[in-house]
C-alpha cells in the first residue's frame, strides 16, 4: 500500500508540472509544479512556454520556439541559457524575466513586453531584440557576445556595472555600438541608438562631473 500511495503521489506531481510531449500542442505549461532542469540537460518546446505558477529552476537549457509567457519565478544557475529559436515573432510577456544566458536565433527576431534581465552573456546569432518601452537590463557580471547588422537590440539597455561594457544597440537595420569604460554607475546608464539628427546644440566635453568625457561624437 505504501509503495502504491508514493507512486500515485509522484504521477500527479509529474502531471502538475509539464505537458510538453503533444505532438499537436508541443508547449511547455506549467500551472504550479516545481520544474527542475539539470546542468546539460535541455527543456524543448517548439510552441509557447507558458511559467503560469510554481517555479522552473534552470541549470540546463530552455528551448522556447513560440512566445514565453512568465508569471512565476524562473531561478537560474551561473551556466544556464534560454534559448530563442523560433520560426515566426517571438515575444516575452508577463513579470520580468531573469536569466543568466540569452542565446538569440530568430531571423524574425524577439519582441519585450516586459524586461529581459541578463546576467550572463547574451548570445547574437540572428535577428533583432526590439524593447520597445521597456529594457533590457545587463548585470555588471554581464558581456555580449557578438552582435552584428543581422543581430542586436533595437531599443534600451541598461547597464548596472562599471568598466567596460558594449551596449549592443542599433536601428534594427543596422548595428551601431555605443562602448563605455565607466569609474562610476550608481544608478545604472540606458543607452538606444536613434538614426536622427541630434540638432544644432552646442556639444563639448564638460559637464556636471569632475571628469570630463574623453570625445563625443
Amino acid at each position: 500500500m505504501r509503495s502504491a500511495l508514493y507512486l500515485l503521489r509522484n504521477l500527479f506531481i509529474l502531471a502538475a508540472v509539464v505537458f510538453i510531449q503533444n505532438p499537436l500542442a508541443a508547449q511547455l505549461v506549467n500551472n504550479g509544479g516545481t520544474i527542475n532542469i539539470s546542468a546539460g540537460a535541455q527543456l524543448v518546446s517548439t510552441k509557447n512556454v507558458s511559467n503560469n505558477a510554481g517555479k522552473i529552476n534552470n541549470n540546463g537549457t530552455i528551448k522556447a520556439g513560440g512566445d514565453l509567457i512568465n508569471t512565476a519565478p524562473i531561478t537560474n544557475g551561473n551556466a544556464a541559457a534560454i534559448h530563442f529559436d523560433g520560426m515566426t515573432t517571438q515575444t516575452i510577456y508577463g513579470a520580468p524575466l531573469n536569466a543568466w544566458n540569452v542565446i538569440v536565433n530568430n531571423t524574425n527576431g524577439i519582441v519585450l513586453m516586459t524586461d529581459l534581465f541578463v546576467a550572463g552573456t547574451m548570445n547574437f546569432t540572428s535577428g533583432n531584440i526590439t524593447t520597445r518601452n521597456k529594457l533590457v537590463i545587463c548585470a555588471a557580471s554581464s558581456s555580449t557576445g557578438t552582435p552584428s547588422d543581422l543581430s542586436h537590440i533595437d531599443g534600451s539597455v541598461r547597464f548596472d556595472g562599471t568598466g567596460n561594457f558594449t551596449f549592443p544597440v542599433g536601428d534594427n537595420q543596422k548595428y551601431q555600438p555605443l562602448i563605455v569604460n565607466l569609474s562610476a554607475n550608481s544608478g545604472g546608464l540606458i543607452a538606444a541608438y536613434a538614426a536622427a539628427d541630434a540638432g544644432n546644440a552646442v556639444f563639448s566635453t564638460g559637464g556636471s562631473s569632475s571628469t570630463p568625457l574623453a570625445s563625443y561624437n
